[in-house]
């Protein structure tokens, strides 16, 4: 539900010492053209490419979040080759959601919203998506889901084969208490799955979507800055 603003807000602590291109992606971003693209063929690829082509960049660091880290994942499916470095942050597509859970959690106190869409019931649907409250994405989030088709499909699961070749080193950021994705299963998975995994950071005490303080979002620049960095050196030993 969220676009490049957000991206390039969240990082607003990050050092300026890179380019750093902040694309909506179709169909999941109100800035971004509505048309849903298929993860069961190469269409995300192919428009990333695309992307990439027009910026000319050959390779570059991917980062992807939530389901952004699906879409990414497609790029290393069909066209790995353009990856000098894979960031995930809370990612799709590794595995599966607790059904109840999310259910409980998430899905229920999200419909009572849409059904009446009183503050109250605002907090109660994103409780288990935010970590703490946000005076910009609280109501931002409860525009979209009353004025916006959010699509809540799950992508499908990434299959060891599919990655095989991706030689790109795949950095993972976790929450603890992301309902969606559960941090320590899905750093498991993910280091089963990347032939390359360079490594993964564990957010304590954090849902789906992290701490927005100041002190939070400083953190979460400075461990985005040492995967970015262990990326560079990755691609410098391969020259």
């Amino acid at each position: 539900m969220a676009g490049a603003p957000h991206a390039l807000g969240e990082l607003g602590d990050y050092p300026r010492q890179r380019s750093i291109y902040a694309v909506n992606i179709p169909g999941q971003s109100t800035r971004a053209a509505q048309k849903r693209l298929s993860f069961r063929s190469s269409e995300y690829s192919a428009w990333i490419t695309e992307v990439m082509d027009a910026l000319e960049l050959p390779t570059a660091h991917v980062a992807g979040v939530s389901w952004g880290g699906a879409v990414a994942l497609r790029l290393a499916i069909h066209n790995p080759g353009r990856i000098s470095g894979l960031l995930l942050v809370v990612p799709g597509s590794i595995i599966r959601s607790p059904v109840l859970a999310g259910l409980l959690g998430v899905g229920l106190p999200i419909l009572r919203y849409k059904v009446r869409p009183t503050q109250a019931n605002l907090e109660r649907g994103v409780r288990n998506l935010l970590t703490e409250s946000d005076e910009l994405w609280l109501p931002y989030i409860g525009d979209a889901l009353r004025h916006w088709r959010v699509d809540f499909s799950a992508p499908p699961l990434v299959k060891e084969s599919q990655v095989a070749n991706l030689q790109a080193p795949t950095f993972v950021i976790a929450a603890e208490k992301d309902l969606s994705f559960p941090g320590g299963d899905l750093i498991r998975r993910a280091q089963e799955l990347f032939p390359n995994f360079s490594g993964s950071h564990l957010l304590k005490d954090s849902r789906h979507c992290p701490s927005s303080t100041p002190e939070a979002r400083a953190r979460f620049a400075g461990i985005v800055d040492q995967a970015l960095l262990s990326f560079d050196q990755n691609r410098k030993g391969t020259l």
